[in-house]
């Protein structure tokens, strides 16, 4: 290639090229478009991990709701019997300072 392939010439005159050639505009394409893919893929990928981990909390909080049902015949935040059963509460709140012990009337089953 010559060093005036980018210059076009009309009627004996030289003129400067104002556009880009479709070679030009194919490699951007080329290169732009699997970068929006990549992009477009991380951000769903992300979106997906946040619903699973919504989904995974919602278990848990389900899980702890049925075994507080299971272990004390009532529904949490309505059980009298908290401050006499439950180690560490006091008046309906439960204090975290110390890692509480299992509940004093747990039965475990031997096969």
């Amino acid at each position: 290639m010559n060093l005036l392939s980018s210059f076009l010439r009309v009627e004996g005159k030289i003129l400067r090229q104002t556009g880009f050639t479709l070679i030009e505009t194919s490699i951007v394409l080329i290169i732009v478009g699997p970068l929006l893919g990549g992009l477009l893929r991380g951000q769903e990928l992300i979106a997906v991990a946040r619903v699973r981990n919504l989904i995974s909390q919602q278990d848990k909080i389900r899980a702890a709701y049925f075994g507080f049902r299971d272990r004390y015949r009532a529904l949490p935040g309505h059980y009298s019997g908290a401050v006499a059963n439950i180690p560490h509460c006091n008046n309906g709140q439960i204090s975290t300072t110390t890692a509480a012990p299992a509940a004093p009337n747990e039965e475990y089953i031997s096969a």
